[in-house]
Order: C-alpha cells, then sequence, then structure tokens
C-alpha cells in the first residue's frame, strides 16, 4: 500500500476477524496500520456484504444488492467513502475476499461507486492494478443465468432446519 501511496484504509468486513490469518483481525490489523502511519477507519456496519437485516437476503441467503444499493445506511456509508476521498487521501478499501469479481467490494461498492462517477480502481493479489471497468464483463458473465443483482454465493448461516427465512 505504501508504494501506491496509499494513506488509508477503509475495512468493509461485516465481521473483521479472521481465523486463519490473524494479522488480519480488528485489533492486529489497526495496530499495524498505526505503525506504518496508515490510517483505519471501519465500515462493515454501512459497507459489509453481510448485513445484519434479513430483508437484504433472499430465501437461499444470497445477499440482494439490488435492496442493498438502495438502502440509507449503505448509500451513507458511500457518501462517507467518498467524503474521505475527496480530501486527498488515496485510500483503499479492504474486505476478506481477495478476488474483486467475486467479492461484494467489487460487485456492489464498486458498480455503485462507479455509476455515481468515481473511478474506482482494484489492487490484486499480485500486486498490479486494475480499473473497474477491465473487471465488469468478467462479473457479467457470473449473472448470464441469472438477471438478479444479488452475491454469487450464499452467505447467511441458518440453522438447517430453518426452511425459509421470515
Amino acid at each position: 500500500m505504501k508504494a501506491l501511496g496509499i494513506c488509508a484504509l477503509v475495512d468493509v468486513r461485516s465481521a473483521p476477524y479472521s481465523r486463519y490469518a490473524t494479522w488480519f483481525n480488528h485489533a492486529e490489523l489497526q495496530l499495524e496500520l498505526k505503525r506504518t502511519g496508515i490510517r483505519h477507519y471501519y465500515a462493515g456496519k454501512q459497507l459489509g456484504g453481510r448485513p445484519e437485516n434479513r430483508r437484504f437476503y433472499d430465501k437461499n441467503g444470497y445477499v440482494l444488492y439490488s435492496l442493498m444499493a438502495q438502502d440509507r445506511a449503505f448509500l451513507n456509508g458511500l457518501a462517507q467513502l467518498r467524503e474521505l476521498a475527496t480530501q486527498n487521501v488515496p485510500l483503499v478499501v479492504m474486505c476478506s475476499e481477495e478476488n474483486p469479481v467475486v467479492c461484494h467490494r467489487g460487485l456492489l461498492i464498486s458498480r455503485v461507486l462507479q455509476q455515481q462517477g468515481v473511478m474506482v480502481k482494484h489492487i490484486l493479489g499480485d500486486g498490479s492494478v486494475k480499473h473497474h471497468s477491465e473487471l465488469v464483463t468478467r462479473q457479467l458473465s457470473l449473472w448470464e443465468a441469472d438477471d438478479e443483482w444479488k452475491s454469487i454465493r450464499s452467505v447467511l448461516h441458518q440453522d438447517p432446519l430453518e426452511s425459509s427465512l421470515p
């Protein structure tokens, strides 16, 4: 991030913890970013890919991005993100998934920001940087058989005896 001039990290994970990569747990990440001089912001409540309110899920546990993109809390979170960016603070948005093609960061957040006229770039696992528009065609191919704008996999952990969501 330092090599790319990043000054701030906005964590958009709904649950900012990892069993496997403990250095990405909220407290550890915050300390490391402070040590390196990168500001840390948490926006998982507003911009996370696993919203608390069940109205954002279909009966199979897929997140309905079409509903989230219209939600006041989500839009306020994006407005705060845009405000931070207008302060000439080069920033990065982080979530759990490395690949933005299959992640809510790329499928939801970046898509809405791009619709709002914001230029979005993604830092890939190999360190390369790609403009969001370069990834859009790959994303659209994921929905060829399904027109609904939603997560590509079920993310709601529910009781196996529960047959449907309220």
